[in-house]
């Protein structure tokens, strides 16, 4: 109960906030990509969803700083009593992504030739803090992965604050794949 009111509390900040900003505030539509981007930009959030893809393709942070959004730290509710708004952060990194794959576990000889009888499906992981580097004589590192994504996670008081919202390139979501392993 003490989250959502904290969460429904920065929410009616943030709106004041927006409604009062100061001249060198940004936006409203980028604001919002604090309240939009735990939740993965649901219904409603089209404009916080451009405004952060705007933001990649013009090599701003994903999010702008809460300070902006915010003209006050705490706000006065109807009861009389007055709330301390909550401690906003995020951190931005790469991941490296490596795919599912199949590796043979058991070998049969027919003749001159080995074949594979059973196969072992090893799950999709996800290297957190890595870069998935491909050298010029095309060896994966970390092993087998495929691509480097771009994550971000929000906090609110130091606690996480939604899901870990993960995109390639300007901002095009990457949804991972169900069973993918997060180191």
């Amino acid at each position: 109960m003490k989250n959502v009111k904290q969460c429904l509390t920065a929410l009616m900040l943030l709106c004041l906030s927006v409604l009062s900003r100061p001249a060198f505030a940004v936006d409203e539509d980028s604001c919002s990509i604090w309240l939009c981007l735990p939740t993965g930009f649901p219904s409603g959030c089209g404009k916080a969803h451009k405004a952060f893809i705007k933001r990649l393709k013009h090599f701003k942070p994903p999010l702008p700083n809460i300070s902006s959004c915010i003209v006050q730290n705490s706000v006065q509710l109807s009861d009389g009593t007055t709330e301390t708004v909550s401690h906003m952060t995020s951190t931005h990194r790469l991941a490296a992504f490596v795919p599912a794959y199949r590796k043979c576990i058991h070998y049969v000889e027919h003749g001159h030739t080995e074949h594979c009888q059973s196969w072992k499906t090893y799950p999709p992981k996800l290297y957190k803090n890595r870069r998935c580097y491909i050298d010029k004589d095309g060896i994966h590192t970390p092993r087998r992965c495929s691509r480097t994504l771009d994550y971000l996670e929000t906090y609110m008081d130091g606690q996480k604050y939604g899901e870990t919202y993960y995109w390639i390139g300007a901002g095009r979501k990457f949804v991972l794949p169900a069973g993918t392993v997060v180191m």
